[in-house]
């Protein structure tokens, strides 16, 4: 089941270090990033939020990681 109403802030299946490693490995390929981190994992967690369980659930469905080795 997917939270309808899910809180911007609640819990996520993608710790912080594990967002700065992908932004680190996005910028070292030249890619063009926020210059704000902090705003920018908020943002990003604030959207995760909506889906993150039906990622896990997937990836459960199908053996994968939720999240690729950097």
């Amino acid at each position: 089941m997917v939270e309808a109403d899910a809180a911007p802030d609640g819990p996520i299946g993608v710790d912080r270090a594990t967002f700065d490693a992908m932004l680190a490995t996005l910028a070292a390929e030249g890619v063009s990033l926020p210059s704000d981190g902090d705003a920018t994992w908020r943002a990003w967690a604030g959207w995760r939020v909506n889906y993150d369980q039906v990622v896990g659930q997937l990836a459960e469905l199908t053996a994968t990681d939720r999240v690729p080795p950097a």
